[in-house]
């Protein structure tokens, strides 16, 4: 029995690490997002390249993270971009 607790207890902590790794990542691509409209592009770029470390799936960061190389004229970074979102995204028009 005491051993099933230790093993919820440990589930338990697990779960709720994963639920808060999301909402900072949510928090961080807002924060970029942020950067990104106060037309502070290095900054923004940091903030996604975090929000990209943590969720490689981020479709939105990765469309932002483009809009942010193209002002910073990283043409190239921001084509690769545009195609890991439409790879990821493939419907958007």
């Amino acid at each position: 029995m005491r051993i099933i607790c230790i093993v919820t207890i440990i589930l338990s902590a697990a779960y709720a690490g994963a639920q808060e790794k999301r909402i900072d990542v949510k928090k961080l691509y807002r924060s970029a997002e942020q950067a990104y409209e106060d037309a502070s592009y290095d900054e923004a770029l940091i903030i996604l390249d975090k929000c990209l470390q943590e969720n490689p799936a981020y479709a939105e960061a990765y469309l932002t993270r483009a809009k942010t190389r193209e002002r910073l004229k990283d043409l190239q970074g921001a084509h690769n971009d545009y195609n890991i979102y439409l790879e990821l995204v493939p419907n958007q028009p």
